[in-house]
């Protein structure tokens, strides 16, 4: 049952999809300056370290509205070549 859920949302938050050429990218365009860069190097680095952790389980990063450089949920998902 699980990996039926997991599917769903895998498939489910694509309608978040944004682009992006590299999940480094992608956090540093789509984070607000103050949840990502602005609270120092070393807290980017962790958040990305993160965001890869959350690929790696999941297939897709994701950042909450409330993070978001957009106002919304935003999702980045891997081309088949990797990270």
């Amino acid at each position: 049952m699980a990996t039926k859920a997991k599917i769903n949302l895998y498939e489910g938050m694509k309608k978040y999809k944004v682009e992006a050429c590299s999940l480094e990218e992608f956090c540093k365009k789509y984070y607000k300056h103050g949840a990502y860069e602005g609270r120092g190097k070393d807290y980017a680095t962790h958040c990305l370290q993160s965001q890869k952790r959350y690929v790696d389980k999941y297939g897709y990063a994701f950042i909450t509205r409330h993070d978001s450089t957009v106002g919304q949920h935003v999702t980045w998902y891997p081309n088949k070549a990797g990270i």
